[in-house]
């Protein structure tokens, strides 16, 4: 009897640890499993994402919702590897690859800020390591990204300031092809751009070769060059409502509004008395709009004359010059030159610059450094 309880004891133990290691057995092979699942999924959802975008050409970019079929906020790193490898291999189908990142940007706008995260590192790996191809097919991805509105102005003025910033042959060939393909957008949302190349022109420090591209360059006609080709605009334009688009009637619809305002609100036609500070308002608005959209300083002369700024508002427009010198990145002689011009025309001018110059000089504790370097460069222009 006691031989057989020991092994009626020894029996019930072994029972219970093969029957412990089946229940972890099983909690265990559905993990496996799904595992396994994860990553046929994963290899079936990279395949897919390569064939669809292998396909991508400006003929066929109407099936793109078929990319829309599979997982991409999962699968949002495999489209971007994909699109800058096929990129890389066919250049030629830039504009049609831009085309498609904008449409996915328009649902997954996460996808198009990953698409420039890696395509900017593109550009730095090329740019440090001096591969010229890696940097003129980044550039080139990038300069249709900006035609599409998946990136923004800012970045090209920061991409060119980059390259020319000490340029040289291999970076301003690279800046030149950057803008060859994103000028017309350029020329349109910011046309200053290009006073940068007239910059360095001036400068004359450029050997032959890069001469000849920047005056290339400068050369081109870009209102006969489209941003892009009309099979290549998918995007409806509601989607670009937050986008700046010139308006030729800004004015009249300005006009139209102010009165449906007063429906709306019930307010009088007649104005408060004081309008003073909403006018000085509006006139600094007006002489920045005219700065920054024009091309040249003589431009802008011309532009602010029509304005008719009134007696005593002159030191408003000195002090926006100098705003607006001080907000670049680096002094620009656009501005002195501008100054200098008005300084020509009245006595005024030359008063209120002086009387800025002393209040500069009594706060110039409160500057940064750059603005400090670009205030003294700005007034020993206008000394000489």
């Amino acid at each position: 009897e006691i031989s057989f309880t020991f092994s009626h004891t020894k029996l019930q133990k072994y029972l219970r640890f093969y029957a412990n290691e089946s229940l972890n057995y099983k909690k265990i092979s559905p993990d496996t499993k799904t595992i396994d699942i994860e990553r046929e999924s994963w290899d079936e959802l990279r395949r897919r994402i390569n064939s669809l975008v292998n396909k991508v050409n400006a003929n066929n970019l109407n099936h793109v919702l078929e990319l829309f079929e599979v997982n991409l906020i999962r699968g949002r790193g495999l489209l971007c590897r994909s699109c800058l490898k096929s990129q890389i291999a066919s250049p030629n189908f830039t504009d049609a690859f831009a085309a498609l990142i904008a449409v996915v940007n328009s649902k997954f706008p996460s996808i198009g800020n990953l698409l420039l995260r890696r395509l900017f590192l593109q550009f730095r790996w090329g740019y440090y390591r001096n591969d010229k191809p890696l940097l003129l097919a980044a550039v080139r991805f990038l300069a249709h990204l900006v035609n599409q509105r998946v990136a923004g102005e800012t970045v090209a003025h920061e991409l060119l300031h980059m390259l020319l910033g000490e340029p040289s042959g291999d970076t301003v060939e690279v800046a030149v092809a950057f803008v060859k393909e994103c000028g017309a957008t350029l020329l349109e949302v910011s046309p200053r751009v290009f006073d940068i190349f007239r910059g360095i022109l001036q400068e004359g420090n450029l050997d032959y070769t890069s001469k000849c591209l920047v005056e290339s360059l400068v050369s081109i006609n870009f209102e006969n060059h489209k941003a892009s080709r009309p099979e290549l605009d998918l995007l409806d334009e509601q989607t670009s409502l937050d986008v700046f688009k010139p308006d030729p009637e800004f004015h009249q619809n300005e006009r139209k509004y102010e009165q449906l305002k007063r429906k709306i609100l019930g307010e009088e036609d007649t104005e408060e008395e004081d309008h003073t500070e909403t006018d000085l308002v509006s006139l600094r608005r007006t002489i920045y709009q005219t700065i920054m959209s024009s091309l040249n300083f003589e431009e802008v002369v011309h532009k602010l004359l029509q304005i008719r700024i009134k007696p005593g508002q002159e030191m408003e427009l000195c002090v926006m010059i100098l705003e607006c010198c001080t907000e670049e990145r680096t002094y620009r002689s656009f501005y002195g030159q501008l100054a200098q011009r008005f300084c020509l025309k009245s006595k005024a001018y030359i008063e209120c610059f002086k009387n800025l110059f002393v209040q500069q000089y009594v706060t110039l504790h409160r500057l940064e450094t750059n603005k400090l370097r670009i205030v003294a460069m700005f007034y020993h222009y206008k000394k000489t």
